[in-house]
């Protein structure tokens, strides 16, 4: 038995929100992860984003290719039905439970953060490209290989760019501080990162939707 513990939490801002995320099963070793945010605010942001989930889930479901061709189809159906012209940044990735390699595409999003074995806090930096919706693209596939005991903790900008009462953002540093303040488990950092914020905005309105996903990889079970 392959193992792979995760959490998410996800906030909306206002009574309706544009961010999702998704796991999806593909077969008895690799599973889709991905994390999205709707770049406009309001009800068309969120029925686009309620489609933009379905489309996601139906082409990982039924593209015949890799990573990349599958990114370009579910470009290709997204900007067909986008009407309101609303952009989507995805962070999109395979994970193969039985080695823990991991491909993603990265489509205009934060990109995602490493948890080593020994504590630290590495950004996986990626090629990438720019959000969904917005022109066709060959959005490249590209490789995590996670060793066991090793996490990745994927976020919305709702995070980095949520602002205090000075109008501060929360940033990237005191994002990896609150990845290391408590590394006891998938729940426990998601939790620490989601107080950490809150905390930072002392009462202010949020600015954005919050969503952070975080997984650890452990590897295959003995026999």
């Amino acid at each position: 038995m392959r193992r792979l513990w995760g959490a998410a939490q996800l906030e909306a801002a206002k009574s309706v929100g544009g961010d999702f995320y998704d796991i999806i099963r593909l077969d008895a070793d690799r599973i889709v992860i991905l994390i999205a945010d709707v770049t406009g605010k309001g009800v068309p942001a969120a029925l686009f984003m309620a489609l933009s989930k379905a489309l996601s889930r139906s082409v990982m479901l039924r593209a015949p290719g890799g990573l990349a061709d599958a990114a370009a189809q579910l470009n290709e159906e997204l900007m067909r039905d986008s009407g309101d012209a609303l952009g989507l940044t995805m962070l999109l990735g395979i994970i193969d439970l039985s080695t823990g390699r991991a491909e993603f595409v990265n489509a205009g999003h934060d990109n995602p953060l490493r948890i080593t074995t020994d504590g630290k806090v590495i950004e996986e930096a990626m090629e990438g490209g720019p959000p969904f919706c917005i022109m066709d693209y060959p959005w490249p596939a590209e490789e995590i290989v996670l060793q066991p005991g090793e996490a990745l903790v994927l976020i919305t900008d709702g995070v980095t760019e949520a602002q205090n009462r000075q109008e501060q953002l929360f940033g990237n540093d005191r994002t990896r501080a609150a990845l290391v303040a408590d590394q006891s488990s998938a729940a426990a950092m998601v939790a620490s990162l989601r107080g950490a914020v809150r905390a930072f905005e002392d009462g202010a309105d949020a600015s954005d939707d919050l969503t952070v996903l975080a997984f650890r990889y452990l590897g295959a079970s003995p026999a």
